[in-house]
């Protein structure tokens, strides 16, 4: 769709809505993708469209019409197939709150390198959950105010997508830290640029971080940053690969030892605690 923008060759716009269509057909979050290039679309040729709307009123209103038809009809649309995800899950009693502070400290766990799991074994789960939820907080409105408030030359589709994609995650009632992987070279770019222009110094957004790069700061704390955060991935590496190689230890921490009982019979032949119980009876 870059391409496009820049060019305004429309084998590129066809490429991309068509690589959209297959992405959503693979995810269902790839609707997050559609949404970003019809909104892309939209802003590209907004000064047309503002003409447009002024001269044509009535395609305004048939517009507004056919979309209050869809959610309407929502139903019979097939679109209760995705959006009832939702509404199961706050019916089954997990909370919009609840939901937020999940992803909040999935995204600490990206940030920190390290899982809360690891965390509440010397932390109670408690202070854990607050300690992360408070970090993923700050690394993700940190990031927000990055991308829309200080980096004026991320391309508008690339915002739009990042926009969709945490709109809907942040709506989305599971747990998990992979469901950010796909946005996760997105978010690599965006620092990356960032850091470039404190880098470069000639950002008004990152004069701050240029004085401090010239004063000597900004390397120590760069490395400081990176040893941390190798050093947490070379445990974390180190830990799966043990409890890889160590059956016993395997099977008790694998998804929490909920198949503790499957992955025992798997290995010895019988579970090692006859209290355990198979997770799929």
């Amino acid at each position: 769709f870059y391409r496009y923008a820049t060019g305004r060759k429309v084998l590129y716009l066809l490429g991309a809505f068509a690589l959209g269509g297959l992405a959503f057909l693979t995810r269902s979050v790839g609707i997050a993708l559609f949404a970003a290039l019809v909104t892309g679309l939209i802003w590209q040729y907004r000064k047309e469209l503002i003409v447009l709307v002024k001269k044509n009123k009535v395609l305004v209103v048939v517009v507004v019409l056919a979309g209050i038809g869809v959610v309407v009809f929502s139903k019979q649309l097939g679109l209760n197939h995705y959006t009832g995800v939702f509404s199961k899950q706050k019916e089954g009693g997990l909370s919009f709150g609840a939901i937020l502070k999940g992803h909040f400290i999935e995204w600490a766990e990206i940030c920190f390198n390290l899982s809360i799991a690891k965390v509440s074994t010397v932390l109670t789960a408690s202070k854990a959950e607050l300690l992360f939820m408070l970090a993923g907080i700050l690394f993700f409105a940190g990031f927000v105010y990055m991308l829309f408030f200080r980096l004026k030359e991320v391309p508008f589709i690339v915002k739009a997508y990042l926009f969709f994609y945490s709109l809907l995650m942040f709506n989305w009632p599971f747990y998990d830290p992979r469901f950010w992987v796909p946005v996760l070279p997105l978010v690599a770019a965006v620092l990356a640029q960032y850091v470039r222009g404190a880098s470069r110094g000639g950002e008004a957004a990152s004069y701050k971080l240029q004085a401090a790069r010239e004063g000597g700061r900004w390397s120590v704390v760069r490395a400081v940053v990176f040893s941390v955060y190798f050093i947490l991935g070379v445990i974390s590496v180190g830990y799966l690969t043990y409890t890889s190689l160590n059956r016993e230890l395997f099977a008790r921490t694998q998804a929490n030892g909920v198949y503790r009982s499957e992955y025992e019979t798997f290995f010895y032949g019988k579970p090692l605690d006859p209290s355990t119980r198979p997770a799929d009876p």
